[in-house]
């Protein structure tokens, strides 16, 4: 299937998709926390394997520690 994209959009989309993962990967070198919390994320999942998984993830992700690790004041 064709791609509904000219050729000049999806030079300019795929120059935005590198830009977003370098911004991406700096972020991360800058805050190696925030990859800890993530493999402890996975690891919990692994571990607990939670019965409902969008539950446990929810959950999670709204810690009340954790928000304060990601968003300090």
């Amino acid at each position: 299937m064709p791609s509904p994209l000219t050729p000049e959009q999806q030079v300019n989309l795929n120059k935005q998709k590198i830009d977003i993962r370098i911004e991406n990967e700096q972020y991360l070198r800058e805050h190696p926390e925030v990859g800890l919390l993530l493999q402890k994320f996975y690891e919990g999942i692994l571990i607990d394997k939670p019965q409902n998984t969008v539950e446990y993830i929810t959950k999670w992700f709204t810690r009340p520690d954790l928000r304060q690790k990601v968003h300090p004041n």
